[in-house]
């Protein structure tokens, strides 16, 4: 395959990410105390043994509650599912999710000289909230403000898409209708042998296997953080992707690392001081040292994007030049 091949492969069965704006959290009256550490996520082991309503049968998703069940998520997480007003199938996401985009971002923007004068006003404005989480974990303020603003433009883009809408969807890209059309769209935009193509096409089909299981597991997370967190996920906004918040994390990276940054009784990722805490929590648990080997690899866990480590880690660097 050539080397312009190549690059047109990657680009349709690549991931980048993607922001947009800001959407305000909706809590419930918590059901319990959130605790103020991270926990990980458990899973019921047995299924709830109660039918799914008949109408479950004719909704686009259908297939996906019924393996929910399976998995033990707790039935009135699963009616929510099938009957809340904003829950919709999308079928862009079983497609964006899986092929990509079309194109490779370009991250220079976001260590240019406008870049660089917003987050030096946050960290001016956000100097001890930022200082007390650098001494508690060891993370660099700066790092901390770059990853805020490469993920949210320091909370002003957060994300327009419905997120348990955004998993229900991407957890149906394994079926046959949706991986046929994924597989359409793919044969259209490649050019090359058909033993490249047919390369491309199993990729495609054990990617497709990822992300639909994948989606199953942020739903699970998603009915912990709404039975057992109080926190209305149906109200809950981010990106295509499926991360929300001022930090952009997964249901699933809720669980384990967000923590109470103002002790308050809540974690809210859409609060600066959850969000910066949250943000050292994670890098910290993803091997965050003082060798740029450690610091690069702790990032890249956040993003899975070279591009992505390296737009984090050039505004740092200007912003440690620039601030005290």
């Amino acid at each position: 395959m050539t080397t312009a091949r190549y690059t047109l492969a990657l680009l349709i069965l690549g991931l980048w990410g993607c922001t947009a704006p800001v959407v305000k959290q909706t809590k419930l009256p918590p059901m319990a105390p959130p605790p103020d550490t991270a926990v990980a996520i458990a899973s019921p082991s047995t299924p709830d043994p109660a039918p799914l309503p008949p109408l479950t049968a004719t909704l686009p998703y259908a297939p996906v509650l019924q393996k929910l069940q399976q998995r033990g998520v707790p039935q009135a997480f699963i009616q929510l599912l099938a009957t809340h007003p904003k829950v919709r199938f999308d079928e862009k996401f079983t497609r964006i999710n899986v092929l990509g985009t079309s194109r490779k971002p370009d991250y220079s923007h976001f260590y240019n000289a406008r870049a660089v004068k917003r987050c030096l006003q946050f960290l001016k404005e956000h100097d001890s909230l930022l200082r007390a989480v650098e001494q508690r974990y060891h993370v660099p303020k700066e790092v901390i403000v770059a990853i805020l603003y490469v993920e949210t433009k320091l909370g002003s883009y957060t994300g327009k898409h419905h997120i348990p809408s955004v998993f229900l969807s991407v957890a149906m890209a394994d079926d046959s209708t949706y991986f046929t059309k994924n597989r359409e769209r793919l044969r259209a935009q490649f050019q090359g042998s058909s033993a490249e193509l047919a390369a491309l096409e199993q990729k495609l089909a054990r990617r497709s296997q990822r992300k639909a299981q994948w989606a199953l597991q942020e739903l699970e997370a998603l009915s912990q953080l709404y039975l057992q967190r109080g926190i209305d996920v149906f109200s809950l906004y981010g990106s295509w992707a499926g991360a929300f918040g001022y930090a952009q994390f997964l249901p699933s990276s809720f669980l384990r690392w967000a923590v109470d940054g103002n002790r308050d009784g809540q974690i809210d990722l859409f609060s600066f001081p959850d969000a910066a805490h949250s943000i050292a929590v994670y890098l910290k648990a993803h091997g965050w040292g003082k060798s740029a080997r450690q610091q690069r690899k702790a990032i890249y866990a956040y993003n899975h994007s070279q591009d992505y480590v390296t737009a984090v880690q050039t505004l740092a660097k200007k912003l440690r030049a620039r601030y005290p």
